[in-house]
């Protein structure tokens, strides 16, 4: 019995690795993973507004290694900095590889995005009811310990949930309802005023202000 999976299938579920694995978190198999997934979805050809982009990022890295220069840094130090300068490249770099690859249109990435943020939500929301029964958690501060600090991802899906009209998100509204209450649970039991505030400064962008 043959078994093959799609190349669109793969690179979905890579994405969503991509994302999911933060609540391991353990930077370094975060960092494996991404850079899994950058070299699994390489293509030779990149546009110039996207090289150029990246080359913002780029650049502190080389400020970074020419300050280096003058300094006697540890070498665990070194490697620890070079992967935390890389890591907003590789995410970049995946989310471009993992679109151009796959050639998705605009309603299926919004859905790809959508579910993977719902998953998250659930396993947020999974992880805080096993802390609360098996944990013994009774402080904000301990639920945090358990279920995280903050979740920017989940943020950013709320607020797009929110548009979902004027994205044209495929969705129905009993859906949309569903969704948006999960997340925004989801989102309020990070108790991270960072999140709130990435809301409010979200919508009132998208609303044109």
């Amino acid at each position: 019995m043959n078994f093959s999976i799609s190349k669109p299938t793969l690179y979905q579920f890579l994405y969503a690795l991509c994302v999911l694995v933060l609540f391991l978190k353990s930077y370094e198999i975060t960092f494996g993973v991404w850079l899994f997934t950058a070299f699994i979805t390489f293509r030779l050809k990149y546009s110039f507004s996207f090289f150029k982009f990246l080359m913002a990022f780029v650049t502190i890295i080389l400020i970074a290694f020419v300050v280096g220069l003058f300094r006697e840094p540890l070498l665990k130090d070194v490697l620890k900095d070079i992967t935390m300068l890389l890591k907003p490249i590789l995410g970049l770099v995946i989310g471009y590889q993992i679109i151009k690859n796959n050639q998705v249109n605009t309603r299926t990435f919004f859905k790809i995005i959508i579910y993977t943020g719902l998953l998250s939500a659930l396993i947020h929301l999974g992880i805080l009811a096993y802390s609360f029964a098996f944990e013994n958690i009774r402080t904000v501060h301990k639920l945090r310990h358990f279920g995280g600090y903050f979740n920017d991802y989940e943020t950013y899906i709320f607020v797009i949930l929110l548009f979902y009209k004027e994205f044209k998100i495929d969705i129905t509204r009993k859906q949309f309802y569903i969704f948006s209450s999960i997340l925004f649970i989801s989102v309020l039991f990070y108790f991270a005023r960072t999140n709130f505030l990435q809301i409010l400064i979200l919508y009132l962008a998208l609303k044109g202000y």
